[in-house]
């Protein structure tokens, strides 16, 4: 749906990316306290939350600004 943003969940030791879930953008919370189970850390770590797809558009949105360069 238009109205939804997709969340991944990860691990806030090791980064790993755990999970995903759709959620209304009027609902949207990506702060939490919650804890989730890492397989990697074999232990429960903080939950860090973030859209889905963020950081590839900025890896995008970056590529059109101007370059400045150290000389």
């Amino acid at each position: 749906m238009a109205d939804e943003v997709e969340i991944t969940q990860s691990c806030g030791v090791c980064d790993a990316e755990l999970g995903s879930f759709s959620v209304k953008k009027d609902n949207m919370m990506l702060t939490t306290s919650d804890r989730i189970w890492c397989p990697h850390c074999q232990a429960e770590q903080p939950e860090i939350r973030g859209v889905a797809g963020r950081y590839a558009a900025m890896v995008e949105e970056e590529k059109t600004l101007p370059r400045v360069d150290g000389s």
